[in-house]
């Protein structure tokens, strides 16, 4: 879906990405690592572009109808806040410190931490779960924010 978006509907000539990985931490090899990605917006030189195929956002947070309608069951039901699959966390590490192992990585950032990324659906990626997420994973390795 995420490789048809970026052909189709951006123009790009594959998926931005060069890394997808699952929720059962299966790493899947996107557009490769030798040609610059196309997952930022004018930010892309010199940048590992990694996705994790999972919803990382809270109830309510975007302004779209899908970010509405989730805010409103999580009100009626509760208990909808995602949470990243241990899996997916752990295949996510080992692949950063894998590519440190050949590329002088420095920083690890979402999304909403590069100037002007502020997607159509009114939200932030990789969404607040997702920042978290981010954050953890900089301090224990020890890396910089874009």
């Amino acid at each position: 879906k995420i490789q048809n978006m970026h052909m189709n509907e951006r123009h790009g000539a594959d998926i931005g990405y060069h890394y997808a990985i699952d929720c059962e931490g299966n790493i899947y090899e996107g557009r490769d690592i030798r040609f610059k990605g196309e997952h930022l917006s004018k930010y892309n030189t010199g940048i590992i572009g990694v996705v994790l195929l999972e919803n990382l956002m809270e109830p309510g947070e975007g302004n779209d109808f899908v970010g509405k309608a989730i805010k409103l069951a999580d009100s009626i039901f509760g208990g909808l806040t995602p949470e990243v699959p241990a899996r997916q966390v752990e295949a996510l590490k080992k692949l950063i410190t894998t590519l440190q192992e050949f590329f002088n990585i420095k920083t690890l950032g979402g999304h909403r931490e590069f100037p002007r990324q502020q997607e159509g659906e009114g939200h932030f990626c990789p969404g607040n779960v997702g920042i978290k997420l981010v954050e953890q994973i900089r301090a224990e390795i020890g890396l910089n924010r874009p």
